[in-house]
C-alpha cells in the first residue's frame, strides 16, 4: 500500500519508499530485452551520459532501457541513444503543460520555475502566484482571482516539479546571503518548457506577456533580469511575436528601465543565436524613434566584451546612425561608449584601429568624431586587459596596428576638440607604464610617432613635465625618461596651418 508522506495511521508505522538506483533499473531491463550482449551495451557512452545526468526515475530508465536494447550499431540508432535525454526532457514538458488533471497554480508554479531556475526557491514561488492570477483572469474573466494563503510544503512542490532545492550563497548588494536555492533535476528543462508553453500553448501567452511585463517593472534587479533572460528565450523560439509583444514595447519606453530590459533581451537573445536579431539591432541603430536607438545602442555595447567576433558588423551599425547626424548629446555618448568597448576587448582589436582609422580619413565629420572618441575613451582605461596592455602585449609588435594607433593617436591630440580629453588619456598610460615595464617600453617606442609638427612636440613637453603622480606626488620616473625621448627627438617640422 503507498500513502502521501506521514499519513495518520492508527497501528502502522509508514516506511519511506527509496527508489531502486538507475544503473541497476537499466541493467535488469536490458539483460532480460538483450541477454549476452547487455554488459556491451551498458559501456556505450551514451549510457554513462544518461547515467550522469542525475537521478532518474524507474519509468523513465526503463523507457531508455528500450532505446538501448534497439541498438544495432548504425547511426540512426546512435542518435537516438543520444537524443533520449533531449526527447525525455521535451516529452516531460508537454505533459506537464497538456496534463487535464493538473491545476492552474501548479502550471503557473512550474512555468515561474523555468523563469527563476537556480534562483531562490521563494521568488518562483511567490511570482508563480502572481502568474496564477493572470491565468484565472484569462480563463474566467467572470470570477475575481484567488490565491490560497497556504498550500504544499516547498519540498513537495518540488518533488512533483522533478526539481531540487539546496541552500547556497546568493550574491547581493550588501554581500553574500544564505539562500534556499531551486532548480530543475534536469538541464535544459527551464528552456523546453518555455518554449513549449511560447509556442505549443499560444493561448496562454495573452497571460504571460502580462506576467513578464510585471516582472520587467519589480523593484529587483534579479527579477527584472530574470525576465530578460526568459523573454531572451521566447525570442529565440519566436522572434516576431516576443518583439511585438514584448520587447518593442519596453524598447520605445521613455523610462530608462523598460530600454534596459529590451537592450538585455536582445542581447541575450543574440548570444542564444536567435536568428535574425543582428541584423534587427542593425535596423534600430538608424530607426526614427530614438529609444529603438538607444536599445540598438546599448546592445552592441553590451555584446562587444562577449562576443567579439561581432565587433566589425557592431562597428558598422554604430558608424551608421553617427553618419545619419542628428544625434542629442546623451545619443552621441552612448554611441561613443559603445563603439569604445569594441576596442577595449577581445582579439580582433588591430581590426577595429583599421577601421578607425579608415572611418578618420574617408567618412562624414559625425563619423571621424565618433571615432577619435572612442578611440580616446578606450585609451583612458588602465584596467587589466585594457587597449594600453593590448598594445604593450601584441599591438605594438603587428606593424599595421602599431601604426593605426599612432595615426589615431596623432590626430586625436592635434584635434580642438578632443586634444583635452587625449592628454588625459595619455597621462594614464603613462601611470600604467610606471608600474609596468613592458607598457613603459611600448610608450617609449610610440612617442616619436606622436611628435610631427613643433605645436605636438610643446603639447607633449607641457603634459610630461606638468604630469603628477595619481596621489598627487612628483611625476614618475617614466615621465623623466619620454621627456628626454623628447629632448633627443630630431626638430619637427613647423605646424602646418591647415591642421584642425
Amino acid at each position: 500500500m503507498t500513502v502521501e508522506n506521514s499519513p495518520f495511521l492508527l497501528g502502522t508505522r509508514p516506511a519511506a519508499w527509496v527508489p531502486p538506483d538507475t544503473a541497476a533499473v537499466l541493467r535488469a531491463h536490458v539483460a532480460v530485452l538483450r541477454g549476452a550482449d547487455a554488459e556491451d551495451l551498458l559501456a556505450l557512452p551514451p549510457v554513462r551520459d544518461f547515467l550522469a545526468r542525475g537521478a532518474h526515475r524507474p519509468a523513465e530508465a526503463a523507457e531508455f532501457a528500450k532505446v538501448l536494447a534497439g541498438y544495432d550499431g548504425g547511426e540512426d540508432a546512435a542518435a537516438r541513444l543520444a537524443d533520449f535525454g533531449q526527447a525525455a526532457v521535451e516529452q516531460q514538458c508537454q505533459q506537464w503543460l497538456s496534463d487535464p488533471d493538473a491545476s492552474l497554480r501548479d502550471k503557473a508554479f512550474l512555468i515561474s520555475l523555468a523563469v527563476f531556475d537556480r534562483a531562490p526557491y521563494v521568488l518562483a514561488a511567490e511570482l508563480a502566484d502572481k502568474l496564477f492570477v493572470h491565468f484565472q483572469r484569462l480563463q474566467h474573466p467572470e470570477q475575481p482571482p484567488e490565491v490560497p494563503v497556504f498550500g504544499l510544503a516547498a519540498a513537495t512542490r518540488l518533488d512533483r516539479a522533478r526539481a531540487t532545492g539546496e541552500v547556497r550563497a546568493e550574491e547581493t548588494e550588501w554581500g553574500p546571503v544564505p539562500q534556499f536555492t531551486a532548480y530543475f533535476r534536469k538541464e535544459g528543462t527551464a528552456r523546453v518548457l518555455l518554449t513549449e508553453v511560447w509556442t505549443g500553448h499560444p493561448s496562454a501567452r495573452p497571460a504571460l506577456v502580462a506576467w513578464l511585463r510585471e516582472l520587467a517593472r519589480d523593484g529587483r534587479p534579479v527579477v527584472r533580469t530574470r525576465a530578460a533572460a526568459a523573454t531572451a528565450l521566447l525570442a529565440r523560439a519566436d522572434l516576431p511575436s516576443a518583439v511585438a509583444l514584448l520587447i518593442d514595447g519596453w524598447a520605445v519606453s521613455k523610462s530608462f528601465g523598460p530600454r534596459v530590459t529590451a537592450a538585455n533581451a536582445l542581447t541575450l537573445a543574440q548570444l542564444l543565436d536567435a536568428p535574425a536579431v543582428l541584423r534587427l539591432l542593425t535596423q534600430w541603430c538608424t530607426d526614427t524613434h530614438w529609444a529603438r536607438r538607444w536599445t540598438a545602442i546599448r546592445a552592441f555595447g553590451l555584446l562587444a566584451p562577449l562576443r567579439p567576433g561581432l565587433a566589425a558588423p557592431a562597428l558598422s551599425a554604430l558608424a551608421a546612425r553617427a553618419r545619419a547626424g542628428n544625434s542629442s548629446p546623451a545619443e552621441a555618448g552612448n554611441l561613443v561608449e559603445s563603439t569604445a568597448l569594441l576596442l577595449s576587448v577581445g582579439v580582433r582589436r588591430g581590426e577595429m584601429l583599421a577601421e578607425l582609422e579608415r572611418l578618420l580619413h574617408h567618412d562624414t565629420a559625425p563619423v571621424r568624431a565618433l571615432a577619435l572618441g572612442a578611440f580616446v575613451r578606450a585609451c583612458d582605461n588602465a584596467e587589466e586587459g585594457a587597449l594600453v596592455e593590448w598594445y604593450a602585449d601584441t599591438g605594438m609588435y603587428e606593424a599595421g596596428s602599431a601604426r593605426d594607433l599612432a595615426t589615431l593617436w596623432r590626430t586625436a591630440l592635434g584635434d580642438r576638440a578632443h586634444t583635452r580629453r587625449a592628454l588625459d588619456a595619455l597621462q594614464t598610460w603613462v601611470h600604467v607604464a610606471a608600474r609596468r615595464a613592458d607598457v613603459a617600453q611600448a610608450l617609449e617606442l610610440l612617442l616619436p610617432a606622436l611628435v610631427v609638427t613643433a605645436d605636438d612636440h610643446k603639447r607633449l613637453r607641457h603634459e610630461l613635465h606638468t604630469l603628477r603622480a595619481p596621489d598627487g606626488g612628483p611625476r614618475p620616473p617614466v615621465a623623466d625618461r619620454l621627456l628626454g625621448l623628447l629632448a633627443h627627438a630630431a626638430d619637427p617640422r613647423p605646424t602646418d596651418p591647415s591642421r584642425s
